[in-house]
């Protein structure tokens, strides 16, 4: 060590180890916690992608009526595919679930079993994961489907159901109420005379090049199906929601998670630059020597930049092991209690180990490097002198003589600590709307909740496959026809649906049927308003529609447009009083279940608010308790430099005769002050900054929409959490001023 500047790192480590150690932990968590997304983030989604060849998943789906015979196998083989049989049927289980039953799959999505074993014997069965999970039901257990009793051996994943949707055209998976199963083929005999649905899957030969030319193929096939087959069902690979919407939700929580632990980064990193900066006041004379004696202000800069950028690199290399082992596995278990995912191995990710070590380096070393070099700007005389005010000549602050003492004595100290204040106030804030952040999903969970069935158009909302006459009198028919956003600036695609309502229909009201009216949700998420212009294209073909905004409904509960039934019909070429859905607040009772696409009713709703609430809540509170955690550290450090950069009045005030409790009254109440008008201050300005958040976050990562909503209780809840941890700071504080020595102050007299 030739330079003797180095041999000062570990003395200055050890004497603020308490600071160092908590900003160390802090980054340890939070490079952990976002490495452990990343990795199994990126690990999922390449075990996701790779199932499709792994597992050989089906190109697509259809229904048949009937079981089809050579022939007809033949004649559709003659397109260029090869046809599967995947006949299921589904059953009600003793928990008042469906289980849909499968045969075990030998040549075509293919099954992954991860845990126990598959099934041999007639009554043995083997279940989803996730349903198994969310039902309580493990290996060696014995559940009764239907009439029959049947023994778990295994717990799998059918790959072609990562999401497990029921219906296509399910408004939301359903991983509690609905599983699926494999049985042997001996135990298929017990179930084959159950109300069998003949469901076939196809693999291309040539599998085509990209998606528009997988839709003219799927077109093309549907046709000759269509001539050949009574479908009741047709579904492509690339429209069927149990497999792709896992993987069109993977990544998008990326951004949101980055940009989370970049703030938490720039605020520790100007914490480190306050620290930097007490530490140069507070050896000031030192530093002058140095300077006098040849010292460049650049070794200087070098040597006061040093650690905080090695805590940084270190810390992030401790996170980054941690995110890697412990924090990969609750990551992915996040994503696994959501989705019925295939087995997955940890993968490196080289964007990640850039992300959460290079990027938090550069963003602590750029701070420091701007606010020590601030810092070092002075002449080696006024470091000699210990005069490090840019006041130049002008006078301090005037007080009035009519203040007590001790008033005059807390707005000097305000004054003298401004730039620490600010800091607090800042880290306050940030603390603020994390919390914020945390509470009001589940206060928008539970308000959502609590007005589900308000935001339904009506009881049930029928959607056919084809117009079925009704003799419901109270039936009101619509049109319904679903186009996509464009997905620009970083926007999530998402589905759109375009309801045609007819002249008598009393549950949605419009003034011109010839114009287009948003939903309130589409209004809010998108900020659209009447006399705007929005552009929707269709799903699987090269065009776009562009409407004028002619009003906004109050209806929540979808994100939608309206317009009258024959401008709908109109719009999108369909033959006039052509219909596919009803409108009622009565059971439509004489229509067959096969002619039914979806029913919207309270079941529905309600499932939609089970599942949503189970993918949110948890990840929310986990927030809460970071927030708590992150405020508690924030003004621990900043309140602690205060009382250490006046630690030599504190001395010289307990050698004037005051007692402990009156210099804490002084720079403890300080304190007190800002933190407390800060916390009720940011308590409502972060309201608008997690309200603006909140639609940024949902728009570019979430489809549908969650009315944002802040109920009284969560004001209560930030300011209790927020006194209550700062008492526990000042009674920590207030116990250093007692134990603070009275020869401090005697020290600069000595020199």
């Amino acid at each position: 060590m030739r330079d003797p500047l180095n041999k000062r790192f570990i003395r200055e480590l050890r004497s603020g180890i308490g600071r160092y150690l908590v900003i160390f932990i802090l980054i340890v968590i939070s490079i952990g916690e976002v490495s452990g997304f990343l990795v199994a983030d990126n690990s999922l989604i390449h075990a996701y992608e790779e199932s499709f060849d792994k597992y050989n998943v089906e190109d697509g789906n259809f229904t048949s009526a009937t079981k089809l015979t050579s022939q007809q196998k033949e004649k559709l083989e003659e397109e260029k595919i090869k046809v599967y049989e995947d006949f299921f049927t589904d059953q009600s289980t003793d928990t008042d679930t469906i289980l849909r039953i499968y045969k075990d799959r030998k040549e075509v999505n293919t099954i992954d079993v991860l845990n126990g074993s598959k099934p041999v014997n007639e009554n043995e069965i083997a279940i989803d994961r996730l349903y198994a999970q969310n039902n309580g039901l493990a290996v060696g257990d014995d559940i009764s489907v239907g009439d029959d009793s049947w023994h778990i051996t295994g717990l799998v994943a059918l790959p072609d159901y990562s999401c497990l949707f029921q219906s296509n055209t399910d408004m939301i998976y359903d991983n509690t109420g609905f599983g699926v199963a494999i049985v042997s083929d001996k135990g298929w005999e017990r179930v084959q005379d159950n109300n069998i649905t003949y469901r076939y899957s196809w693999k291309y030969n040539t599998p085509p090049e990209n998606e528009t030319k997988e839709k003219e193929v799927a077109d093309d096939l549907l046709k000759v199906m269509s001539e050949n087959v009574l479908l009741s069902d047709y579904i492509p690979r690339y429209m069927s929601r149990a497999i792709q919407f896992t993987g069109e939700d993977f990544g998008k929580d990326r951004a949101m998670i980055q940009m989370v632990l970049y703030m938490i980064i720039v605020i520790l990193a100007f914490i480190f630059g306050v620290m930097a900066k007490e530490t140069i006041n507070n050896e000031s004379g030192a530093i002058g020597t140095l300077l006098s004696s040849g010292y460049k202000k650049g070794e200087l800069l070098r040597h006061y930049l040093f650690l905080p950028v090695m805590i940084t690199v270190i810390g992030a290399v401790v996170g980054n092991i941690l995110g890697y082992t412990l924090l990969k596995d609750l990551n992915a278990k996040a994503y696994l209690e959501s989705y019925s995912l295939t087995s997955y191995k940890t993968l490196w990710n080289a964007q990640a180990l850039l992300q959460t070590t290079i990027i938090p380096a550069a963003i602590v070393l750029i701070i420091n490097f701007i606010i020590l070099r601030y810092s070092l700007s002075y002449s080696p005389l006024n470091f000699l002198r210990r005069d490090l005010s840019r006041k130049g000549g002008k006078r301090a602050m005037k007080l009035s003589h009519g203040t007590p003492i001790m008033s005059r004595f807390r707005k000097r100290i305000f004054a003298g600590n401004l730039g620490s204040y600010a800091v607090i106030i800042v880290g306050v804030l940030f603390s603020n709307v994390l919390l914020m952040f945390g509470f009001i999903m589940p206060s928008t969970l539970d308000n959502y909740n609590d007005r589900i069935y308000e935001n339904m158009i009506c009881k049930y909302t029928y959607v056919l496959k084809a117009p079925v006459e009704t003799k419901s009198e109270n039936a009101y028919k619509f049109t319904v026809h679903s186009l996509k956003t464009l997905g620009e600036n970083g926007y999530i695609s998402e589905d759109v649906s375009i309801y045609g309502v007819s002249d008598n229909d009393e549950f949605i009201s419009i003034k011109d049927r010839d114009k287009i009216y948003t939903s309130k949700s589409y209004s809010d998420k998108y900020h659209v308003k009447e006399d705007d212009t929005i552009i929707l294209k269709e799903k699987y073909e090269d065009k776009n529609y562009e409407f004028k905004v002619g009003g906004v409904i109050d209806y929540e509960g979808e994100i939608a447009l309206f317009t009258g039934f024959d401008n709908a019909n109109e719009i999108f070429g369909n033959e006039k009083g052509y219909f596919n859905g009803y409108h009622s607040d009565e059971e439509i009772r004489d229509i067959d279940d096969e002619n039914i696409a979806t029913i919207i009713d309270a079941k529905e709703m309600g499932k939609v608010s089970r599942q949503i609430d189970k993918s949110l809540r948890s990840i929310m509170y986990i927030i809460c308790v970071f927030a708590v955690v992150l405020f508690v550290i924030i003004i621990y450090l900043l309140s602690r430099l205060i009382i250490e950069k006046s630690a030599k009045a504190i001395s010289l005030s307990k050698i004037l005769g005051y007692k402990d409790g009156e210099i804490g009254g002084l720079y403890v109440a300080t304190t007190s002050i800002v933190v407390i008008a800060a916390i009720l201050a940011t308590t409502f300005i972060s309201k608008y900054i997690v309200g603006l958040l909140y639609t940024e976050m949902l728009t570019k990562t979430m489809s549908g929409w969650l009315p944002f909503y802040v109920g009284p209780d969560v004001y209560v809840k930030m300011i209790v959490i927020g006194t209550v941890t700062y008492v526990i700071v000042a009674l920590l504080e207030l116990l250093k001023i007692k134990k603070m020595p009275m020869n401090m102050a005697l020290k600069d007299a000595a020199l």
